[in-house]
């Protein structure tokens, strides 16, 4: 099962005359299932996602499952800032996401990035 989520995402045109230390926070990370509980963790962040796309200071949160390797399930995710996304964290809901998807995990890659700009569609008016 392939699992493909695009939630709270807002166009913007690249600026060049955006500074170039931008505010903004981005990541992406790449979780490993146990054995035979990829579909199962992939079914954990599609009702997450829709938790995550009511949130104000979220510009994308987007969620997949490999198609090389259904047990990894790879997440993209851009902020206002890393204050909102440690917001998140604190939220009592996505804390319950985060507890039932631990159980399932066994390795996490984590990467944070620098925001250099985007040219996203909007999935709220596309």
């Amino acid at each position: 099962m392939a699992c493909f989520s695009v939630l709270s995402v807002k166009a913007q045109a690249v600026d060049e005359q955006q500074p170039a230390a931008s505010t903004k926070f981005a990541m992406q990370a790449v979780l490993v299932a146990q054995a035979g509980k990829g579909d199962g963790l992939a079914e954990i962040m599609l009702p997450a996602s829709a938790l995550v796309s009511k949130m104000e200071d979220c510009h994308l949160y987007l969620r997949q499952q490999s198609l090389t390797d259904n047990g990894k399930v790879v997440m993209s995710e851009l902020w206002d800032d890393k204050t909102a996304h440690k917001t998140l964290l604190k939220n009592a809901k996505v804390r319950r996401f985060i507890t039932r998807a631990k159980a399932m995990i066994v390795a996490m890659e984590h990467n944070p990035a620098k925001y250099l700009g985007d040219m996203l569609f909007s999935a709220r008016g596309y």
